[in-house]
């Protein structure tokens, strides 16, 4: 990890972002998120993160999520941030080659995951 806890991968992705992703500019607030949920993955635990809008956190939770490899689950407040994930940030980072993870939306009633949607999603991510 660099100094003030943010760790060094993340320096270099913010270098690459700024290159690679219109509009990306580097957040102290989503340094700080990074080095977060990079010390609870490398240390295999869980971090619950709230974070107001506009500060990075879901490029930041695909940023840790695809580095630590394995599977991983990042539930959202909102459907609107659910959809920021599917629609904008999922797909800028794979365009950009950060991301090479398979992601999968998981919706249920009122805002929980479903058993049968999930079981669903998984029966048709595999297929393809």
């Amino acid at each position: 990890m660099a100094a003030g806890g943010v760790p060094g991968w993340w320096r270099d992705a913010e270098v690459h972002l700024g290159q690679v992703m219109d509009g990306f500019a580097p957040r102290p607030q989503q340094a700080e998120l990074v080095a977060l949920m990079d010390a609870a993955a490398g240390s295999r635990s869980h971090a619950a993160v709230e974070a107001p809008t506009g500060s990075g956190k879901s490029i930041a939770a695909l940023m840790v999520a695809e580095r630590f490899g394995g599977r991983a689950v990042i539930s959202t407040a909102t459907r609107a941030l659910q959809e920021q994930y599917r629609t904008v940030d999922v797909p800028r980072l794979r365009d950009a080659g950060l991301l090479t993870k398979t992601v999968v939306v998981l919706e249920g009633r009122g805002r929980f995951v479903c058993r049968a949607r999930r079981r669903s999603s998984t029966v048709r991510s595999r297929a393809r």
